[in-house]
C-alpha cells in the first residue's frame, strides 16, 4: 500500500512577541521584545481537534541569523533556512514557530537558567571561525557562555508562551 501525503497551504503570523529580555548587560541595560512567526495550515480543524506543534530556533553560532532567514555558507554550501523547515511542516499538518533569541553582538543579560557549567566547555573553534567569517574581533568563552544561556532561557520562554496558547491555537503541545 503507498503512503499518502496530505500537503497544505500555509497560514504564516509574522512577529508574535512571546517575551521581553534584557540585552545590553555590561552597559545600558534595555528590554527588547522577543519574536516568533507562527507556520500553521490554512485549512479548519474540526472542532475539538488539535495539531502537533514544533518550536524551532536558527542556527548560527549564537552570532548570527533570525527567525526568518538564517542562510549562510561558503562558496555553493548554504543551510536551510529555520523558515523552509517550518514551512515543510506546516505543509503536512503541523503548527510550526520559528523564533528570535539574543545573539552574542546584543552583550544579552544571561539570566536564569545555568547550562554550561564552565566556559571551557564551550567550543570556541566553530565560534572564532563564524567571528572571522562576520568579521568581527575575537571574543571570550566567557561571552559566549553568557549568550548560550540567555538563548537557552530565550527558548524557554517561547515553549512556555506556545503551551500556553494551546486553547487558542489548537494546538497539542
Amino acid at each position: 500500500m503507498e503512503a499518502v501525503t496530505v500537503e497544505h497551504d500555509v497560514l504564516v503570523t509574522r512577529g508574535v512577541v512571546y517575551g521581553q529580555a534584557m540585552v545590553d548587560a555590561h552597559t545600558l541595560p534595555r528590554s527588547r521584545q522577543l519574536l516568533l512567526d507562527r507556520y500553521e495550515p490554512a485549512a479548519a480543524l474540526a472542532t475539538g481537534l488539535r495539531r502537533p506543534v514544533l518550536v524551532m530556533a536558527f542556527g548560527g553560532a549564537f552570532h548570527r541569523g533570525d527567525r526568518l532567514a538564517d542562510e549562510f555558507g561558503e562558496d555553493e554550501h548554504t543551510n536551510t533556512p529555520v523558515s523552509a523547515y517550518c514551512r515543510a511542516f506546516a505543509r503536512r499538518g503541523w503548527v510550526a514557530c520559528s523564533i528570535d533569541y539574543r545573539l552574542v553582538q546584543e552583550d544579552p543579560d544571561p539570566g536564569t537558567t545555568p547550562v554550561i557549567g564552565s566556559p571551557s566547555c564551550v567550543p570556541m573553534s566553530r565560534i572564532s571561525r563564524v567571528r572571522e567569517m562576520l568579521g568581527l574581533p575575537p571574543t571570550s568563552a566567557e561571552t559566549v557562555c553568557e549568550t548560550i544561556e540567555a538563548a537557552t532561557d530565550d527558548m524557554v520562554t517561547a515553549v512556555r508562551f506556545v503551551r500556553a496558547q494551546a486553547d487558542e491555537w489548537s494546538i497539542d503541545p
